[in-house]
């Protein structure tokens, strides 16, 4: 929540700063010299929700404008998900986190096609330009199940053995029993039998870029971010699962032009 309520700050103080920007005497460049014809760069983005890593390609129409191509990979987290510790150790073993009543982990693979605009040349006593980003395209949901090593009772000795499993209707009165969890059984489970789930995605943002006019870019974008799939996704059986899912995102961006 508080992560939300500051890149809410930040994108509501970005209009600002641009609008200081702007009113500033720019720094004058010979725009035929300083164009490049592309770039390849590298993001991290941290969401509301989760995180994101990208590669990007970009093509310079002109001076002002840029077309990009993204493939990014993301994690959305539900909005009510915590982690928290197992009540004890098992064997004298330490206590193990996990996520009560989570029974799918949910990645995305996102195909975008976007465009950014520069609003403002690199202003000489600022040294940022500020550009406009939008962009969308599809996005592919991989729902991996989410694995818990559980206490279950054998029937034939009634001891409590060690056991991994997935969330299902046979073994939720012990998945959703906290005095049964050892903790989570780790990223490694499910993969084998994770499911596809397609969808739409779109993003828009404000990019400030420190490095404008040089060979290796660097900038940070704040923007907001959607993601929409045809079902719902379950994330958390205890919990209500959305189609829809909205974000507020801090990007950096790291690479080269050519």
């Amino acid at each position: 929540m508080r992560f939300s309520i500051l890149l809410f700050l930040l994108i509501f103080s970005s209009g600002s700063l641009w609008a200081q920007i702007a009113q500033e005497d720019l720094f004058t460049y010979d725009a035929q010299e300083a164009i490049y014809e592309k770039e390849l760069s590298f993001s991290f983005k941290l969401h509301t929700n989760g995180f994101g890593v990208a590669i990007n390609k970009g093509k310079f129409v002109d001076y002002y404008k840029q077309k990009l191509w993204q493939l990014e990979f993301m994690e959305i987290k539900h909005p009510k998900e915590t982690r928290q510790q197992s009540l004890k150790g098992v064997n004298q073993q330490s206590s193990k986190s996990f996520k009560f009543g989570k029974s799918n982990n949910f990645y995305n693979l996102n195909f975008s096609l976007g465009t950014r605009k520069l609003l403002t040349e690199k202003a000489e006593k600022s040294g940022v330009a500020v550009s406009l980003f939008y962009a969308g395209g599809l996005s592919l949901g991989i729902l991996k199940p989410y694995y818990l090593e559980l206490l279950v009772e054998d029937p034939e000795t009634t001891r409590l053995l060690r056991e991994h499993h997935k969330f299902s209707d046979e073994i939720a009165p012990v998945f959703l029993n906290p005095d049964r969890i050892v903790g989570t059984s780790g990223i490694a489970y499910g993969w084998d039998e994770s499911k596809l789930l397609p969808g739409l995605q779109g993003k828009i943002g404000i990019n400030f870029d420190w490095a404008a006019l040089d060979e290796y870019m660097k900038s940070v974008e704040l923007g907001f971010m959607i993601n929409a799939y045809y079902k719902r996704p379950s994330i958390l059986v205890i919990e209500d699962n959305n189609f829809l899912f909205a974000n507020l995102y801090l990007k950096m961006v790291l690479g080269k032009r050519s």
